[in-house]
């Protein structure tokens, strides 16, 4: 666009073009991020920060829960909830037994995340 403005006139039109962007860039880093002091919850359109950890008690429960991509519920991802009836063994028995079928899944690519 400044390659279609005759010099010297496109220095001035660059100056210009310049201080509102330093404007908007100063308007930008000027506005917080939501707080949620008293709870709250909201939906994002893509990047979003947050401020927690910030009101009268600085402990609080952050969850993120993703409504799309591979990582949403209902699409491979969420939580894993294991239900064991009945006398199957002891303590020891029983976390090792889920550990190698929690593994194996992994292996198959079945599970992503934490180890």
């Amino acid at each position: 666009a400044l390659a279609s403005i005759p010099f010297p006139m496109n220095l001035a039109a660059a100056g210009t073009i310049a201080a509102m962007t330093a404007a908007e860039v100063g308007t930008i880093r000027s506005q917080e991020p939501p707080a949620f002091e008293r709870g709250g919850s909201f939906t994002t359109n893509g990047e979003q920060l947050i401020r927690v950890g910030d009101g009268q008690s600085p402990r609080e429960r952050v969850t993120v829960e993703p409504l799309s991509g591979p990582y949403a519920r209902g699409s491979g991802g969420g939580d894993i909830h294991v239900h064991i009836n009945g006398v199957v063994g002891d303590r020891e028995e029983v976390a090792r037994w889920v550990h190698e079928g929690i593994r194996r899944a992994r292996e198959r690519g079945k599970i992503r995340g934490a180890a």
